[in-house]
Formats: structure tokens, C-alpha cells, sequence
């Protein structure tokens, strides 16, 4: 695995539009989503980790979203939406080869 790419310009906003979705949660790994997020809050020059995930492979991207919903929706359908948004957000990217996307449901309610 190498290091995580840098995710195209917007893709946070394409999912926090997608119907349902009221939040998005770090995606990436436990200690090392801690880490950074106690040092970009005693560091201000520091920015805070990104909540999206992109990670380049040799089969392609690796793509990770961890989001919250309210109980008025469902999760797979919700789910669906998302990984539908993140897919049509990276091919008008310049469609690149998507290995992976990953969608986790951190919250409900």
C-alpha cells in the first residue's frame, strides 16, 4: 500500500449533498486519525485530517468514507448514494481506475 493520494477538490461537498448524509467521520486508521487530529488542534498551522480516504494502489484507487444519517433513511440506500456519488465525483475527475470504495456507516440517528 502506498501513501494515500490526495482526494479531488470538492469530493467532501459531493457527499454531504448526497440525500441523508448529515456528516462525515474520519475514515482512515483509529491512532492515526488521533494523532492528527490533536495536533491540527494544538497546531493551527496544521490542517485537520481529511475525512475521505484515497489511497493509490497498484489495481487503483482505494477510496474510504465513514458517514452519519439521521433514522429517517436507510442504510444501504443511503450507502448506494454515496458510493454512487464518490464514483461520479472521480470520473469527472479524469475517470481513474477505482479499485475499491468503501463506505462505512459511523452513525445512525
Amino acid at each position: 500500500m502506498s501513501e494515500p493520494a490526495v482526494a479531488p477538490d470538492r469530493l467532501d461537498d459531493y457527499i454531504l449533498a448526497v440525500p441523508g448524509v448529515d456528516a462525515l467521520y474520519p475514515a482512515g486508521p483509529l491512532l492515526t486519525t488521533v494523532v492528527a487530529s490533536v495536533v491540527s488542534a494544538l497546531i493551527p498551522s496544521v490542517a485537520a485530517p481529511n475525512p475521505i480516504v484515497v489511497v493509490e494502489r497498484a489495481g487503483g484507487l482505494s477510496i474510504s468514507a465513514s458517514i452519519g444519517f439521521g433514522p429517517d433513511h436507510a442504510a444501504p440506500d443511503v450507502c448506494r448514494r454515496v458510493h454512487d456519488a464518490i464514483a461520479e465525483h472521480f470520473s469527472r475527475a479524469g475517470d481513474p481506475v477505482i479499485a475499491e470504495i468503501a463506505v462505512t456507516v459511523a452513525r445512525i440517528g
